[in-house]
C-alpha cells in the first residue's frame, strides 16, 4: 500500500509539474498528504526521488521548486563560465565567498610550479544560474605571473576577463580532471542543495605565450543543474 502510495504521489507531482514553470514552487507535505490521504513520511519519498532525479530542489526553509533542466557545460581549452551559461539561455552572476593571500602548500606550490611557501591568492567563488547556486571555485593564482592580482579581484567576476583586461593575458586550459564525490555538509550548505553527488573538475591554465601556469582551480557542480561535456577541438 505504501509503495503504491509513494508512486501516486510521484506521478501526481509530474502532471502537477508538466503544467507549471520552472521555479513554481510545490504543494507543501502537509498539502500533499492530506490531498492523498496518505503520511506525510510517504509524501516525502516521493519528494526525495524527485530532487535524487533533478526535477524539483528545496530552498532551505521556504520548501520545494520546480527545477529548469539541466545546463550543458562545454570543458575545452578556452572554456568560460559567464560564455558557457549565456549560451543555454541563463543569466550568470558570482559572488566572491573569499579573497587572501596565502603560503603555498606542498600541493599548490607543485600545480603553480612556485616554490613552497611561495605568497599566491586564493579565492573562492560561488557561481549562479538565474540566480540558483551552479557551481563553486577554489581559485589558487600565481602572483608572480600575475602581480597584484589581488587589487583587482573586486571589480571582476571573472577571472579569464580580468587576465585579459588588466594583463593582456589570455589563458588556456592545459588539462581537466573530473571525479564524482560526495558533498560534506559544509559545500550542502553553500550550493544550497540536498544530498547530491557534486562534479567536482580541477584544472590548470597557462599563459600560451610563455606557458606559465597562472592558476589551479578546484570546481563543485551540482550534479542536479549541470551536465557536463568535453570539447577535443583544439580550435575552440
Amino acid at each position: 500500500m505504501e509503495v503504491f502510495a509513494h508512486q501516486k504521489v510521484y506521478n501526481e507531482l509530474l502532471n502537477f509539474i508538466a503544467k507549471c514553470n520552472v521555479g513554481d514552487k510545490i504543494p507543501s507535505e502537509n498539502v500533499l498528504a492530506t490531498t492523498f490521504g496518505i503520511t506525510r513520511a510517504t509524501v516525502r519519498q516521493g519528494i526525495s526521488r524527485l530532487k535524487n532525479e533533478g526535477i524539483i530542489y528545496s530552498k532551505q526553509g521556504s520548501g520545494n521548486y520546480i527545477a529548469p533542466d539541466k545546463i550543458k557545460y562545454e570543458l575545452s581549452y578556452t572554456t568560460s563560465f559567464t560564455k558557457e551559461i549565456e549560451k543555454s539561455g541563463s543569466i550568470p552572476s558570482s559572488k566572491i565567498l573569499e579573497l587572501e593571500e596565502i603560503a603555498a602548500n606542498d600541493d599548490i606550490a607543485q600545480q603553480l610550479n612556485v616554490d613552497l611557501g611561495e605568497n599566491i591568492v586564493f579565492v573562492k567563488f560561488l557561481r549562479f544560474t538565474d540566480s540558483i547556486p551552479f557551481l563553486y571555485t577554489n581559485s589558487y593564482l600565481n602572483t608572480k605571473a600575475l602581480p597584484d592580482i589581488i587589487k583587482h579581484m573586486q571589480d571582476f567576476s571573472s577571472i579569464t576577463k580580468l587576465m585579459g583586461e588588466v594583463y593582456n593575458i589570455y589563458p588556456t586550459r592545459t588539462h581537466s580532471e573530473i571525479e564524482i564525490v560526495i558533498p560534506s555538509e559544509e559545500q550542502s550548505k553553500i550550493l544550497e542543495m540536498p544530498s547530491f553527488p557534486l562534479i567536482k573538475i580541477s584544472s590548470n591554465s597557462i599563459n600560451p605565450k610563455t606557458g606559465e601556469i597562472l592558476e589551479h582551480a578546484v570546481s563543485y557542480f551540482r550534479s542536479d543543474r549541470a551536465k557536463i561535456a568535453v570539447n577535443f577541438d583544439k580550435r575552440s
